[in-house]
């Protein structure tokens, strides 16, 4: 039988999965095995365990002490940014794949020193591989090929009833560079002319920016029944239950290329409102789409989409 082994960068593959590139790998893995592969993921993390789920063997390995030669017919690395482990194939028995998720892959420090490894990849690796256009003319490598990611189609369960109230979804830490102060804007706004709107926040328990932190647990203190904090979801049965999810990321760092979370929104009937940034309009509705800040189109598109959906129901 042949061995395909994915490789990446994160600290757990915790299950149920929440976040995009680990469900990225985990269905990589799956559609793999299905096709006769024995699949292994190697986790390069700070510690060190290994465990077997549906057949496929989950290894983590400490990034700092490992053993750096791996061996099997396809070796495939899913990575978010550039780095300089990634020079770790050279020791790597097998055809090597290298698969870039994050919308802008050179991360937030140390963005020339990434950018000057992006020549010597295709030395490295057989085949290189990004979701978007967007970011082919970031990476600047001619032979990039452009594969979209593996998406299972998504059947939210009949249980998931769709909110009596309109409700707004965020998942994610209340930072700046999600959006998260656009959102309080357009709350702040929304909650004088509709006094029964609830603000579901899915905080995935990540510090954020502490003024955002402080000014939403005011908001919470002025209107404890519209604002309603969760921990870690299940993402597809708040996108069933919510009204409109709100994604407003200020840019492509941090975020798949293709923003996995709009796709489950669709696949739940959900309007979703989310910037115009990276590569969300090669894929999304670009009616569905704000500038970065603009609080007052958010506040516009909500309102038409509460309308929306009242008038389907007659309410």
């Amino acid at each position: 039988m042949k061995k395909y082994a994915i490789v990446s960068v994160i600290e757990s593959l915790k299950f149920p999965l929440h976040e995009a590139t680990r469900k990225q790998i985990w269905w990589t893995a799956k559609e793999k095995q299905s096709k006769g592969y024995s699949v292994q993921i190697i986790l390069l993390s700070n510690f060190s365990k290994e465990s077997v789920r549906e057949k496929i063997h989950i290894k983590h390995v400490n990034r700092w002490s490992w053993n750096p030669f791996i061996k099997a017919n396809i070796i495939h690395v899913i990575t978010g940014s550039i780095t300089i482990w990634l020079f770790a194939a050279l020791f790597w028995f097998g055809k090597k794949k290298l698969t870039i998720v994050d919308g802008f892959m050179f991360g937030y420090k140390n963005i020339g020193l990434r950018k000057s490894l992006v020549p010597f990849l295709p030395f490295i690796y057989n085949k290189i591989i990004v979701f978007s256009n967007y970011q082919k003319k970031k990476l600047k490598i001619k032979r990039t090929l452009i594969e979209l990611p593996i998406l299972p189609i998504i059947k939210p369960e009949s249980k998931f009833k769709r909110s009596s109230n309109p409700s707004l979804l965020y998942m994610g830490h209340l930072s700046y560079f999600k959006g998260v102060d656009t959102i309080i804007l357009a709350f702040k706004k929304l909650i004088i002319e509709i006094p029964d709107l609830t603000w579901i926040i899915a905080n995935n328990s990540i510090a954020g920016d502490k003024d955002l932190i402080d000014e939403v647990s005011r908001l919470k203190r002025k209107y404890p029944a519209n604002i309603i904090i969760k921990g870690i979801v299940d993402p597809i049965e708040e996108l069933s239950t919510a009204w409109i999810y709100l994604y407003p990321f200020k840019n492509a760092i941090g975020t798949m290329a293709y923003a996995l979370s709009l796709y489950e929104a669709e696949q739940c009937h959900t309007p979703y409102i989310a910037c115009d940034v990276g590569a969300n309009k090669e894929f999304f509705n670009t009616d569905y789409l704000i500038n970065v800040n603009d609080y007052k189109e958010m506040v516009k598109k909500i309102k038409y989409f509460i309308n929306e959906r009242k008038i389907s129901k007659n309410i």
